[in-house]
């Protein structure tokens, strides 16, 4: 049999609750205190759809514009000219992705596609999960959102005990990364990192 690491085992004293562990023949008995490193919980910013877009795309390692003018109809082909403000433009290959906070009309829409412009639309209020997807969906990255479950003892058919996290889970080639709404303990978070190599970042 196996006890329970001593971070869940903090963490529940933490919330209120006394677990005692007794082992046959044993008696009362505790885990020894692992000593992992704690690692640093990155924290998107979302105080707005856009920001939080932005702090996203930087974290996944691209270079974001703010602010920008973008050609939406030109004198040499429509035989006048528009352009437009644009909240948030990335480039992603051949293709431009653009950011934007207020509807378009459609017809601005299918030119800009034309051109090789992809326009995304994050409204003010729009759930921060849903904003999450689409750009995710926009880059496409593959992401899976889930409750996954991180059990104890591992490998076996009947853990003692479980973490789950609610999140977005993206494969990237140092590892998954895990976006989460939910605040993380600081010791449960470390366990999960040294022992699964979990790596999480709220939003």
């Amino acid at each position: 049999a196996q006890l329970l690491p001593r971070k869940v085992i903090a963490y529940a004293e933490k919330s209120g609750m006394i677990v005692t562990e007794i082992l046959d023949g044993q008696g009362v008995m505790s885990a020894p205190d692992e000593k992992f490193s704690l690692p640093h919980l990155s924290v998107l910013s979302s105080r707005t759809n856009m920001e939080l877009a932005d702090t996203l795309l930087i974290l996944l390692g691209y270079t974001t514009v703010k602010d920008s003018e973008i050609v939406v109809f030109e004198t040499s082909k429509e035989g006048f000219n528009l352009s437009m403000k644009t909240d948030l433009r990335v480039k992603k290959g051949d293709t431009q992705i653009i950011f934007h906070s207020k509807r378009i009309p459609q017809q601005f829409i299918d030119n800009l596609r034309a051109r090789g412009t992809q326009v995304v639309l994050l409204e003010d209020g729009e759930p921060l999960k849903a904003v999450i997807g689409k750009v995710l969906g926009s880059i496409n990255i593959p992401f899976l959102y889930d409750n996954f479950l991180f059990s104890f003892p591992e490998k076996t058919d009947y853990p003692k005990g479980r973490i789950s996290i609610p999140a977005f889970k993206i494969s990237r080639d140092k590892g998954h990364l895990y976006l989460t709404e939910f605040d993380v303990d600081r010791d449960i978070y470390s366990l999960l990192h040294n022992k699964w190599g979990v790596n999480i970042v709220k939003y």
